[in-house]
């Protein structure tokens, strides 16, 4: 997997919100994961959610990349040039010129056929229950533990959960809709289906029949969450992309 499929494929990071008891802080969790990409090995990453009514997420790819979803907002860090990139200007970007994010049609991303296997498993010491989510030819089964909020883990790509106007490739890595790419109508619509909680602990993917990633979360832990960690804008000294590429005047 590419560098760039690997941040699109967590662009779609999982999502939760604020309800906080300190004014600079939020209740949530932190997540440690292991994602297998087939030939291209496996990456680490460490997942930041919050628990409430908002999608609130942050994706940290070591020193290469940070993905930051805040409701609607989105934007990715590039730590080691020192750049940041908003998401949701590009896909308003790419809609004026017909060109939704990642290829696909137009349109509202539903979410795909669900069913639950009754299977169950345990990762990081927190049991959890899969789902199947089936759309065309890529079937996703998600083992997800309740009371830690509500969330797609730190997967994207469109398919699950995906915003309206196309939100990436179905069955691109990753393919379920994180909280990146999930619009705040899929986020309630989540937590209506499952109010006990929904936050995936391991995430199979195949696509005909082939197993095209897997990932699993080695820690998690319920913490208080600085309310810095969902910035929409770049921290001060990064350089803003513009939506045609070049860097933007100015920081942030």
């Amino acid at each position: 997997m590419s560098m760039l499929n690997r941040i699109v494929f967590t662009a779609a990071v999982a999502g939760l919100a604020p309800g906080s008891l300190l004014a600079q802080t939020s209740p949530g969790v932190k997540a440690h994961w292991v994602i297998d990409g087939g030939q291209a090995g496996t990456q680490e990453m460490t997942l930041y959610a919050t628990r409430g009514d908002v999608a609130k997420a942050r994706v940290e790819m070591g020193t290469q990349a940070v993905i930051v979803t805040n409701g609607d907002s989105r934007i990715i860090l590039m730590p080691e040039q020192k750049i940041w990139m908003d998401l949701s200007e590009m896909e308003a970007f790419a809609g004026r010129m017909g060109m939704p994010p990642g290829g696909q049609g137009a349109g509202d991303q539903d979410i795909p056929d669900m069913e639950a296997t009754g299977e169950t498993g345990n990762f990081a010491g927190t049991s959890c229950k899969y789902y199947r989510f089936t759309q065309g030819d890529v079937v996703t089964d998600i083992c997800a533990a309740t009371g830690l909020g509500w969330s797609m883990g730190p997967g994207v790509g469109g398919g699950l959960m995906g915003r309206r106007g196309g939100g990436g490739r179905a069955g691109a890595p990753g393919g379920l809709g994180g909280a990146s790419s999930m619009s705040a109508e899929r986020y309630r619509e989540l937590r209506g289906l499952f109010a006990d909680g929904f936050f995936p602990l391991e995430v199979r993917q195949t696509r005909n029949g082939e197993q095209t990633v897997r990932m699993y979360a080695t820690d998690v832990e319920k913490t208080q969450l600085s309310n810095d960690l969902f910035a929409t804008t770049g921290p001060e000294g990064y350089q803003k992309m513009s939506t045609m590429g070049g860097r933007g005047r100015g920081g942030t």
